[in-house]
């Protein structure tokens, strides 16, 4: 990430890591610190992915729906509901096959959990990482 950082003057993000400190999953922010026109230093920051997770459950969707956050490996970053269950997971295999080659779209697919669900998903042009919220079929009356 920190040679991202040099390499092209903007902020950047990692993908989902372990930390060398406390040894639990984190990502890295690091953004340029400019001296005369060149990159002198990077200042970097780790953030729990909880952090990430918090802003998903902010967004008031419904009981039953489930929200994520993946970084450029397709891994799961964020989720507004059992983030510590899915932490560091690959997400849904038909999730990761429509995320292939594509920015954004939608789809009917399973969750992780086996629940059919409508998906969709949009991509980040500037970080790579995906976000991603399955909104459960609606089932017909009998």
């Amino acid at each position: 990430m920190h040679d991202r950082v040099v390499a092209t003057g903007q902020p950047q993000i990692s993908d989902l890591i372990m930390g060398a400190v406390l040894r639990r999953p984190i990502l890295v922010v690091g953004v340029p610190v400019f001296r005369d026109g060149e990159v002198a230093y990077v200042l970097a920051m780790g953030l729990g992915p909880e952090i990430l997770s918090a802003l998903l459950k902010e967004q008031s969707l419904p009981p039953d729906w489930t929200a994520g956050i993946l970084d450029r490996k397709g891994l799961i970053a964020a989720r507004n509901r059992e983030l510590d269950r899915f932490l560091g997971k690959p997400a849904s295999p038909t999730l990761l096959k429509a995320m292939h080659g594509t920015v954004e779209s939608w789809f009917p697919s399973v969750t992780s959990e086996g629940i059919p669900v409508y998906a969709t998903f949009r991509r980040s042009p500037v970080t790579g990482w995906t976000a991603a919220i399955p909104a459960p079929t609606i089932r017909a009356a009998r």
